[in-house]
């Protein structure tokens, strides 16, 4: 659910989704992108919902409850108004937070609005994106410099959490003497100049260092500019880190790419730039990205003519704010932050974005940070459990979709005869074409099962199932006796599922290289047994049904020890090797559970799992299990 940035996203998104559309296995992907920006110019836009003001803080002492444990309102400040800060923001503030964001700029949207031309992002759109926030609730404070009208131990002093998205603002230096001289420009700071308006034309040639997505931008925006520019990298476009989109645009628009081609010092006369003195280079074994090494070929030094030069190398943090906070950097200069949770070194502060770790990536990875960290410090997930869907009412019907090609509906772009000015080169699609488009969807959020369809061996049951969830009780054990804890939540929410039978597969991983999900079915799938030894033998996710009729039950591997599930009167017996309990048909427990054996905490989850297999899996496309 795209809560924060959803009108930029329908333009900016890498739409890196596409790459695992089941219809790029039958001719094209869906254009997602294209879809939800016509749901956003069609559609109605829903403004942001939000929580009570006092929501389940997370065991954080920024945030802790208040007096007799009550939860006390999460308070919130966000440094940065960029697609991490605004995700945050969006999520907390649905909970019910109050939430307050710091931004250098007059405006929102961070590099996303400082930094994107506008003939791939409007700065409306942006706008209206925040906007919708700040309807909800969320302040937002322009022109506060952290440091300078506000520190970050003041905010913490409040007692706010303070998640830091304050972005990587600054170019990287190519490295090379006199990047001083005249003429040569610092990629970002570009950028940012035209979108301002404080740059409107640049004359003569340009020579552009870099292969990223800021380097095509920096090209694509000079030659709007009226300059004649070109692309100088030291690799080859098969190894730029560029979009393979924004890498097109520039082709089709006729900006040269010279490639394997290094810088190695800037020519100057006067103070002035005059050339790029680069050499030829070929590539060598790979480095620690797994890109092929640029090596320098002797002897094929060159001097490139240019009146200015761009550096589009690379970007770091702005973070002289945060340097004495005991936040723990890395070597790049960004700061260390928890993978899953954005936690820094410092309690009670939360960072993301293009200033964590390894840097800039895409505007969804930062928006994704923003999600997680709102997680973290609400101590649950901010999205509720996906809604339950039903199994496709004709499975022929589906399965002759998609045995249909059908291809992809053309996306309008402006001509390149007209591409001499800012106007968006990408154009939306019309009604009628979206809704062509939108038919093209398989509809794998109800029904995915390309492993079942790929599988030599038939080695894959396909079953349907009512979607099932519940709140299930849990124990700790204290002093010998079940104690009462959270509970855990469970749910089956699509009703199309999938099992293995393990007879018939053979971990070929065919499967695997056809799940759009990246998962290996073929070991993530529940694993169906039917020999009782080979059951034995596995440790974990291995499942045995036996029996007939009303008297079915079902064993299942967990750790290493077996769990049954058996049916009673009203219900079921669900046994371990450590406890005992009954349960009613939906799991609610009929009695205490009886110890049996030295435990520190009860579970009823791997019940859930064996009662969905257990009254969903038909006995007639189940191999007779062995006596």
């Amino acid at each position: 659910r795209d809560n924060a940035m959803a009108a930029t996203l329908g333009r900016a998104c890498n739409h890196a989704c596409e790459t695992t559309c089941i219809r790029s296995q039958y001719d094209q992907p869906l254009a997602i992108r294209e879809l939800k920006r016509a749901a956003l110019e069609y559609g109605k836009d829903v403004p942001l919902s939000t929580g009570s003001a006092g929501v389940p803080p997370a065991p954080s002492a920024a945030i802790s409850g208040g007096a007799g444990g009550s939860p006390a309102a999460v308070r919130v400040a966000i440094i940065g108004a960029g697609p991490c800060g605004l995700s945050a923001a969006a999520f907390l503030r649905e909970a019910g937070a109050d939430v307050t964001i710091y931004d250098a700029r007059p405006a929102p949207g961070g590099m996303a609005n400082k930094t994107l031309p506008s003939y791939r992002s409007l700065p409306d759109l942006v706008a209206r994106d925040a906007a919708r926030l700040e309807a909800a609730g969320v302040t937002f404070r322009y022109n506060q410099t952290a440091g300078r009208d506000f520190t970050l131990s003041s905010l913490r002093d409040a007692g706010q959490t303070v998640i830091l998205a304050a972005g990587a603002q600054l170019g990287a230096p190519m490295g090379l003497e006199g990047e001083e001289t005249t003429g040569v420009l610092d990629g970002i700071e570009f950028l940012r100049r035209v979108r301002d308006g404080e740059c409107t034309s640049l004359a003569g040639r340009v020579g552009i260092v870099g292969g990223g997505d800021v380097a095509m931008d920096c090209a694509r925006v000079a030659k709007r500019l009226g300059a004649t520019p070109t692309v100088i990298y030291r690799r080859t476009r098969e190894e730029m880190p560029a979009h393979r989109e924004e890498l097109a645009g520039l082709l089709a628009e006729g900006i040269p790419l010279l490639e394997l081609t290094a810088p190695k010092a800037i020519v100057a006369e006067g103070g002035k730039l005059t050339a790029l003195r680069c050499t030829k280079m070929t590539l060598g074994e790979p480095d620690a990205s797994g890109r092929r090494r640029p090596v320098e070929v002797p002897g094929s030094d060159h001097d490139i003519p240019l009146d200015h030069l761009i550096a589009a190398i690379g970007q770091k943090p702005d973070l002289a704010f945060a340097a004495d906070l005991g936040l723990a950097f890395n070597k790049k200069g960004y700061i260390v932050a928890d993978e899953a949770t954005g936690a820094t070194a410092v309690p009670g502060i939360y960072a993301g974005g293009d200033c964590v770790n390894s840097g800039p990536a895409t505007l969804v990875k930062a928006l994704a940070d923003g999600k997680k960290i709102a997680s973290a410090i609400l101590g649950s997930a901010p999205v509720p459990a996906p809604a339950a869907t039903t199994a496709p009412a004709d499975f022929p019907a589906t399965l002759r979709k998609r045995a249909t090609r059908v291809p992809r509906t053309p996306i309008p772009e402006t001509p390149l005869a007209a591409r001499d000015d800012f106007a968006e080169v990408v154009l939306p699609l019309t009604r009628d074409a979206a809704r062509q488009e939108a038919s093209r969807c398989l509809a794998c959020d109800t029904f995915c099962s390309v492993c079942t369809s790929v599988c030599p061996n038939h080695a894959f049951l396909t079953y349907t199932c009512a979607p099932f969830a519940a709140d299930l009780p849990a124990w700790t054990v204290a002093d010998g006796a079940p104690v009462p804890a959270a509970s855990e939540r469970f749910a089956v929410a699509q009703a199309t599922q999938t099992a293995v039978l393990t007879d018939f597969c053979n971990e070929c991983a065919n499967c695997a290289t056809f799940c759009p999900t990246a998962g290996r079915p073929y070991a993530d799938k529940p694993r169906l047994y039917v020999s009782e030894s080979e059951f034995l033998s596995q440790p974990d996710n291995a499942y045995r049904i036996t029996g007939t009729g009303a008297s079915r039950s079902i064993a299942c591997r967990i750790a290493g020890s077996t769990h049954t599930l058996a049916p009673i009167p009203g219900g079921y017996r669900y046994t371990t090797p450590t406890f005992t309990i009954d349960l009613s048909s939906d799991l609610a427990p009929l009695a205490a559970p009886v110890l049996t054996s030295p435990t520190d905490r009860l579970s009823l989850l791997p019940a859930a799992a064996m009662k969905v297999l257990l009254e969903n899996v038909d006995p007639a496309q189940v191999p007779t299990v062995d006596a």
